[in-house]
């Protein structure tokens, strides 16, 4: 979840069941996201216990929901037209609350769930897809809806964020004597590549009595760092980072012809968080496949004009056409992951925060995945090493099969 939240701590393990302010006690944000977990991680395992995992469960009184009535071929892309209701998909709960049957893009499923992908350009008669739902969550930002989430009344401040189950339709290339319950479609993050935080060791000086005079995290200020996989158009894979969590967005108007955007929303936060210089991203809703993406990305200035002012080429994307404001988020930068190897001499990213990634192969990095790690300053609480070698804590993708596609050669099927 992507926010400006002041830790992200929650394990299983643990058993907590609630949380329970007391009074004249401070309640923090983390408070109310660790009950929100809390109960979110309950309804999920109380729902996979019950109907099992990997299943798509739908209620008896809506028996056609997500029901896949067409695919077909459209230009380079597979449209599968889809009914609407309710569905629990490997425990998680979905809507789909439309008056008719829809009509959703659906994309093949990249490595390392299947390696080679299937393609629409080897689409023919005979040929087998199994349709997959694809789940997970995320957080949705007020400015990415402000109609619903923000407030005029209060002159529209950035406040707390929602929950998100988003879903999209998802396409498995099946061989030969493969079913919907033998093809593999679970997140293994064990073959996802893995990533080292350190801090600078600490340097003290000698004599009777000792001064620490550097090492450790040297920011001034308390913060939840976001290392995140990039969407990038080309080259080795790369990793944009947050000291906010990813939580510092707002929405603006492009200038595609003077190269700036014109900030409309939450400039306050963006001129006094201490940064001049960002990775920037635009996320849209992308209507035909029915999900938030990241549609543009390139590193920025903020001018003295309170605009953000775009280089030439993006990184990723193209500048979108739309007259309208668009949500945005703001990452302190982006960096490739072969500059921080694993060495003896980890490299430093900033303040600090030391970083080692484990060497990239197919499929061990891709867009999304995440860690995240709290650091306070003043050497409050840090420990050495923040986290140890570890693959990401998500993105996890909850896939069900939802039926299979036995291609004509129309590539036109119902």
């Amino acid at each position: 979840m992507k926010g400006d939240f002041s830790r992200w701590h929650y394990r299983r393990r643990d058993n907590f069941n609630g949380v329970l302010p007391q009074q004249g006690r401070v309640l923090l944000d983390a408070d109310g996201t660790a009950q929100t977990r809390i109960l979110t991680d309950w309804q999920d395992v109380a729902a996979g216990d019950v109907i099992g995992a990997g299943v798509a469960a739908v209620p008896a009184d809506l028996p056609d929901s997500f029901h896949i009535d067409r695919a077909r071929v459209q230009a380079s892309d597979v449209i599968v037209t889809v009914e609407p209701g309710r569905v629990w998909a490997d425990g998680l709960l979905l809507h789909l609350p439309e008056k008719a049957a829809v009509d959703r893009i659906a994309t093949y499923l990249q490595p390392p769930v299947q390696s080679p992908p299937g393609t629409v350009a080897s689409i023919s008669a005979g040929v087998r897809d199994a349709v997959v739902l694809e789940v997970w969550r995320e957080a949705i930002n007020g400015f990415q809806i402000p109609a619903t989430l923000i407030e005029p009344a209060l002159g529209g401040p950035d406040t707390a964020e929602r929950v998100y189950t988003a879903a999209a339709f998802r396409l498995y290339r099946m061989a030969a004597g493969d079913t919907c319950a033998s093809i593999p479609l679970a997140d293994d993050f064990t073959s996802k590549g893995t990533l080292k935080v350190t801090l600078q060791p600490t340097v003290a000086s000698s004599g009777d009595c000792p001064v620490v005079e550097g090492g450790g995290y040297t920011g001034f200020e308390h913060h939840l760092y976001r290392i995140e996989v990039a969407d990038v158009s080309t080259g080795g894979p790369m990793f944009k980072w947050s000291r906010f969590n990813g939580g510092l967005v707002g929405r603006g108007v492009f200038d595609a012809a003077a190269l700036r955007v014109n900030i409309t929303a939450n400039l306050a936060a963006v001129t006094t968080c201490g940064l001049s210089q960002f990775y920037f991203e635009a996320e849209e809703f992308d209507a035909q496949q029915g999900v938030w993406r990241v549609t543009y990305g390139a590193p920025v200035t903020l001018n003295s004009g309170n605009q953000l002012v775009l280089p030439a080429t993006p990184t990723f994307g193209a500048i979108p056409p739309s007259p309208n404001p668009v949500f945005f988020r703001l990452w302190d930068g982006i960096k490739t992951m072969a500059a921080f190897p694993v060495s003896a001499a980890p490299v430093e990213l900033e303040d600090g925060i030391r970083l080692e990634f484990e060497a990239a192969a197919a499929g061990t990095y891709t867009p999304k995945d995440y860690w995240t790690f709290p650091v306070r300053s003043a050497g409050v609480g840090n420990p050495q090493t923040l986290i140890d070698s570890e693959p990401p804590q998500g993105i996890v993708h909850h896939r069900v099969p939802l039926g299979v596609i036995t291609w004509n050669a129309a590539q036109d099927v119902t």
